[in-house]
């Protein structure tokens, strides 16, 4: 199970990110994905189940990973 993160003391970009290296990712890491079709945004686990890892994704989706950085 997840434990909750004090975001006071963690600051996170969102980096765009190759289907490749979203399927490195450990299972517990989440990713965010742009859908051009239906202009939506979702965040996913990925895990075994991840739409990155179908065979049928779609390649037009765009995938972005939260990239951690120093506080300000």
């Amino acid at each position: 199970m997840l434990q909750p993160v004090d975001l006071d003391k963690r600051v996170f970009a969102i980096k765009q990110a190759s289907k490749d290296e979203i399927l490195e990712m450990e299972e517990k890491e989440q990713y965010l994905i742009w859908n051009p079709f239906t202009n939506t945004f979702k965040v996913e686990y990925a895990d075994k189940r991840c739409i990155a890892r179908n065979k049928y994704c779609a390649k037009e989706l765009v995938f972005y990973k939260f990239v951690e950085e120093e506080k300000r």
